[in-house]
């Protein structure tokens, strides 16, 4: 899910579409690729809390290959 509010969703904005879609796991992404981009991987992680919480935030590490 990009999270970085740059032409993509911003860290709520990105929770309520994981609310709507209700994945069983779901990656923050697009934050922090470039200077101007923002997105606050905790923010989302908080705002899914009480929007989508049946859903499983994974913040992988970099270069942390991750198996779904």
């Amino acid at each position: 899910m990009p999270i970085n509010g740059k032409g993509n969703p911003d860290p709520k904005d990105a929770s309520y579409i994981t609310g709507w879609v209700k994945p069983e796991k779901v990656i923050p992404s697009h934050f922090w690729m470039f200077a101007e981009h923002g997105g606050d991987p905790g923010a989302f992680m908080e705002h899914c809390r009480s929007i989508a919480p049946a859903s499983e935030i994974i913040i992988p590490s970099i270069g942390e290959k991750i198996v779904i």
